[in-house]
Protein backbone atom coordinates (compact mmCIF):
# COMPACT_ATOMS: atom_id res chain seq x y z
CA UNK A 1 0.00 0.00 0.00
CA UNK A 2 1.36 3.54 -1.37
CA UNK A 3 1.58 6.27 1.48
CA UNK A 4 -0.91 8.52 -0.65
CA UNK A 5 -3.53 5.24 -0.32
CA UNK A 6 -3.30 4.79 3.50
CA UNK A 7 -3.41 8.38 3.83
CA UNK A 8 -6.87 8.35 1.97
CA UNK A 9 -8.46 5.36 4.30
CA UNK A 10 -6.77 7.27 7.25
CA UNK A 11 -8.92 10.14 6.44
CA UNK A 12 -12.02 7.42 5.94
CA UNK A 13 -11.76 6.31 9.04
CA UNK A 14 -11.92 9.93 10.35
CA UNK A 15 -14.66 10.49 8.46
CA UNK A 16 -16.98 7.06 8.82
CA UNK A 17 -16.28 7.69 12.91
CA UNK A 18 -17.96 11.10 13.39
CA UNK A 19 -21.99 9.80 13.69
CA UNK A 20 -20.38 7.21 16.23
CA UNK A 21 -20.61 9.41 19.35
CA UNK A 22 -23.99 10.62 18.21
CA UNK A 23 -25.37 7.02 18.08
CA UNK A 24 -23.45 5.74 21.11
CA UNK A 25 -25.51 8.82 22.93
CA UNK A 26 -28.93 7.81 20.66
CA UNK A 27 -28.53 4.30 21.95
CA UNK A 28 -27.52 4.92 25.56
CA UNK A 29 -30.38 7.64 26.09
CA UNK A 30 -33.13 6.68 23.87
CA UNK A 31 -32.68 10.20 23.39
CA UNK A 32 -33.77 11.40 19.59
CA UNK A 33 -35.88 14.69 20.02
CA UNK A 34 -32.48 17.34 19.62
CA UNK A 35 -31.75 14.47 15.49
CA UNK A 36 -32.83 16.10 12.44
CA UNK A 37 -34.12 13.35 10.40
CA UNK A 38 -33.03 15.59 7.28
CA UNK A 39 -29.61 15.60 8.24
CA UNK A 40 -29.94 11.71 8.26
CA UNK A 41 -31.45 11.94 4.84
CA UNK A 42 -29.18 14.64 3.54
CA UNK A 43 -26.30 12.51 4.72
CA UNK A 44 -27.47 9.18 2.90
CA UNK A 45 -27.99 10.75 -0.58
CA UNK A 46 -24.23 12.62 -0.36
CA UNK A 47 -23.22 9.08 0.29
CA UNK A 48 -24.88 7.49 -1.96
CA UNK A 49 -23.58 10.20 -4.34
CA UNK A 50 -19.61 9.34 -3.02
CA UNK A 51 -20.33 5.40 -3.58
CA UNK A 52 -21.55 5.97 -7.32
CA UNK A 53 -18.73 8.37 -7.61
CA UNK A 54 -15.99 5.97 -5.59
CA UNK A 55 -17.07 2.89 -7.88
CA UNK A 56 -16.91 4.61 -11.17
CA UNK A 57 -13.32 5.94 -10.27
CA UNK A 58 -12.80 2.53 -8.48
CA UNK A 59 -11.34 4.71 -5.35
CA UNK A 60 -11.66 2.10 -2.61
CA UNK A 61 -11.05 4.30 0.15
CA UNK A 62 -13.99 6.83 -1.00
CA UNK A 63 -15.82 3.80 -1.17
CA UNK A 64 -15.13 2.20 1.82
CA UNK A 65 -15.79 5.38 3.80
CA UNK A 66 -18.89 6.13 2.41
CA UNK A 67 -20.52 3.12 2.56
CA UNK A 68 -19.61 2.71 6.72
CA UNK A 69 -21.27 6.39 6.84
CA UNK A 70 -24.65 5.48 4.76
CA UNK A 71 -24.80 2.40 7.44
CA UNK A 72 -24.42 5.02 10.51
CA UNK A 73 -26.95 7.31 8.76
CA UNK A 74 -29.59 4.18 7.75
CA UNK A 75 -29.27 3.34 11.18
CA UNK A 76 -29.81 7.00 12.82
CA UNK A 77 -32.87 7.84 10.60
CA UNK A 78 -34.47 4.59 11.55
CA UNK A 79 -33.71 5.04 15.85
CA UNK A 80 -35.27 8.53 14.69
CA UNK A 81 -38.26 7.31 13.33
CA UNK A 82 -38.70 4.58 16.04
CA UNK A 83 -37.38 6.33 19.46
CA UNK A 84 -39.08 9.28 17.77
CA UNK A 85 -43.25 7.49 18.43
CA UNK A 86 -42.03 6.64 22.06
Amino acid sequence: MQMIEFIGYLGSLAAASCSLPQLIKMFRTKQVRDVSIWWGIILMFATICWIIYGLANHLMPVIVCNVVILVQAILLVVLKMKWSKS
